[in-house]
């Protein structure tokens, strides 16, 4: 698949605003491309979810999801109650937020994922991550002591991801 041929849908929670963040910048660059989000308040994951159903239903193409810390959760718990038809892969990274690990949706997820985790999230161990994406059958790429994978970290581009999400797309 390319990336013309699909509706990709990024998600992210507050984290992923700012102008520097990869998120911005690949959608900035992608024609298909469009930006899911959440009021700042509490439950980001959850007020995510729901816009992303709304947003499923109304795509016209295959979709694509790519998402980060909340966004990835939010993926994985709208998953859970819904199929999400049309959803043909999800690119999710450093799936992680200040709820407890162990509460997150464990189950399969009914389309093929790749989880990109960082050694050193301060928001989760490597191992949390690595566990969550055996569970929901993503395949998980061991990203190193790259920190949160956002702008403050220093991953502004990442043309890693880029790259890594263009190989992904086109096995879907």
């Amino acid at each position: 698949m390319r990336t013309s041929e699909a509706d990709i849908f990024f998600l992210a929670g507050p984290e992923a605003m700012d102008a520097d963040h990869w998120m911005v910048r690949w959608e900035s660059r992608l024609a298909t491309a469009t930006r899911i989000a959440a009021a700042l308040d509490g439950a980001v994951a959850d007020a995510l979810a729901s816009r992303l159903h709304a947003a499923v239903a109304s795509a016209t193409r295959p979709i694509v999801l790519v998402a980060h810390g909340d966004g990835a959760l939010a993926v994985v718990r709208a998953a859970e109650t819904s199929a999400l038809a049309g959803v043909r892969g999800a690119f999710l990274v450093n799936p992680s937020s200040s709820a407890p690990m162990d509460s997150l949706p464990r189950g399969p997820l009914p389309f093929p994922a790749l989880l990109v985790a960082s050694r050193d999230d301060p928001h989760a161990s490597f191992e949390e991550m690595s566990d969550l994406g055996y569970d929901w059958g993503a395949h998980v790429i061991d990203a190193g002591t790259v920190g949160r994978l956002d702008s403050g970290s220093g991953h502004g581009p990442w043309p890693e991801g880029l790259m890594r999400f263009g190989a992904f797309i086109a096995r879907l």
